[in-house]
């Protein structure tokens, strides 16, 4: 079956019913669907019938040039294609998401455009009347184009007002509104999130899984790690539940069964291993968990345990048969020793690659020249997110500082919003040249490479392009994060103020005078 898809323009012109047979003929097509938001009620059907289709169906849509919504309604003479189409509409709707542009053709509450919120009119705090469900965007803006926190108060709570502040408001200078997929983090369409959309409510995330690929450690382990995650290695419980053994008694002890967690910690040789590696002094209830408990906790472990873990997890499991306790207990020390030390030598020469090519001190500018340094940060607790910065002169002396609480968003989004708020004070303060910096590789690439229309820092990408255009040279460059301390003790201190943005005509305290005089030495 064979199908033409087109977001068309010109169907009331003369020779379009004779284009749209043309194409039929050609393309052998079975099933053609029109987009026309200009054309509809009685024209569209005189224009329809001379097109000599079988059968029609019409579904009247609103939306714009270049970005259709349509409403699907199922018919019950409908194709079974039609159906289809119809059944699943509901869940493609349900996975959009509207990116602010000039903010026009977003309904404030009736349009999910807030991510992962859904559409407003479920979490307002009070009725919304008829004539209130038609508010656009631009009715919840002050008059200096920034949110409206005030209004948005009256309507919304607080978690839902740290989001919508966290996103670039509207403007004219924007291009349209657009739409996204809001399942996947760049708002580009994939059958992977599609299909995960489906079946997130039937299964839930395994945060066991991640940590198992997380390991750091050889792939053999990590490999092993992962059948037992996954609760598959060939026990004698698995053999005998295969058909492959009629017994299922531990070849070890001869006291119980085989299972997984029997043989990598209850079985008396490997609890002696654990014993000797003293695993109860950093795991507590160590010898009484559940097989997923115990890895997760193991994995998890943040110090070099969950190393030596894993280590010890595939040597009880291969040398189970091959060992005496003690000489286990000598090879795992010497393994793991052995591994941490290659991992801390691998980050050692990875860290020093990266320092040697970069001197970690001030550089003298050129004379006229403001050198910005911004940073942003993302508490995951708070699930708050703020951005901070500095300007110095050429002579490295203080200039203007600011801090802003922004809300809640990703860390990217963080990085971006510091470089848009001291783009705001630069044109403000009518700088001329500009040196920004930034720890921030992703944020320094998106702005000289961009990024797709559906992606969610596209709008503050905008604001960028748009502020810089207001400077008459600007200038970027990635430094190292010990590089920006001065910044980053501002993102911090961001993070415990009120909502929006807060300038410093002289250094803080906290030290940040210290930061100052250590980046001036030479």
């Amino acid at each position: 079956m064979n199908f033409i898809i087109w977001n068309c323009r010109g169907v009331g012109g003369k020779g379009f019913h004779t284009l749209i047979r043309d194409l039929k003929r050609e393309f052998e097509a079975n099933f053609i669907i029109l987009l026309e938001t200009h054309v509809s009620g009685d024209r569209g059907n005189k224009i329809r019938e001379k097109m000599g289709f079988d059968g029609v169906f019409v579904e009247e849509s609103r939306g714009h040039s270049g970005d259709l919504l349509p409403r699907f309604s199922r018919k019950n003479k409908a194709f079974n294609l039609w159906k289809g189409i119809c059944k699943t509409s509901n869940g493609v709707e349900r996975n959009t998401i509207w990116r602010i542009g000039e903010g026009t053709n977003i309904n404030f509450w009736k349009h999910n455009w807030v991510p992962e919120l859904g559409k407003l009119e479920h979490h307002a705090t009070q009725v919304i009347s008829p004539l209130d469900t038609c508010c656009n965007l631009t009715d919840f803006l002050t008059v200096s184009g920034s949110w409206d926190l005030t209004k948005l108060s009256e309507w919304l709570p607080d978690s839902v007002i740290k989001r919508i502040s966290a996103m670039a408001p509207l403007s004219p200078w924007k291009g349209m509104d657009s739409i996204a997929w809001s399942g996947t983090s760049d708002g580009s369409f994939s059958l992977k999130s599609a299909y995960k959309s489906i079946i997130d409510d039937a299964t839930p995330s395994d945060e066991l899984f991640k940590l198992v690929w997380k390991w750091k450690g050889t792939e053999r382990i990590k490999s092993f790690l992962w059948l037992a995650a996954h609760n598959v290695l060939l026990t004698n419980v698995e053999r005998r539940r295969r058909h492959m053994s009629n017994s299922a008694q531990c070849s070890i002890c001869n006291a119980t069964d085989e299972d997984i967690l029997h043989v990598l910690r209850d079985c008396p040789f490997a609890k002696a291993v654990w014993i000797f590696l003293k695993a109860h002094d950093i795991i507590t209830d160590f010898f009484n968990m559940t097989i997923r408990d115990w890895l997760f906790a193991n994995l998890s472990n943040e110090t070099d345990w969950s190393c030596i873990f894993g280590v010890a997890s595939s040597c009880l499991w291969f040398f189970r048969k091959r060992m005496h306790p003690t000489a286990a207990f000598e090879v795992i020390k010497s393994r793991g020793k052995e591994m941490l030390s290659i991992l801390r030598k691998s980050s050692q020469l990875k860290r020093s690659h990266t320092l040697a090519r970069s001197m970690i001190k001030w550089y003298p500018l050129v004379e006229n020249c403001m050198k910005l340094n911004v940073d942003g940060s993302f508490f995951k607790r708070e699930n708050n997110a703020a951005c901070g910065g500095v300007f110095r002169n050429h002579l490295g002396r203080f200039v203007v500082g600011f801090s802003c609480n922004l809300g809640s968003c990703s860390i990217t989004q963080a990085e971006l919003w510091g470089i848009v708020k001291g783009l705001h004070i630069a044109v403000a303060n009518e700088f001329s040249h500009v040196l920004i910096e930034s720890d921030s590789a992703m944020a320094i690439n998106f702005i000289r490479e961009g990024c797709s229309n559906s992606h969610p820092c596209k709008p503050l990408l905008d604001d960028i392009s748009l502020l810089s255009s207001r400077i008459h040279k600007v200038e970027w460059k990635q430094t190292l994060r010990e590089a920006n301390t001065v910044a980053d003790t501002l993102v911090k201190k961001g993070q415990y103020l009120p909502l929006g943005l807060h300038l410093f005509d002289t250094p803080p305290p906290n030290n940040l005078n210290t930061y100052l005089i250590n980046n001036l030495k030479k």
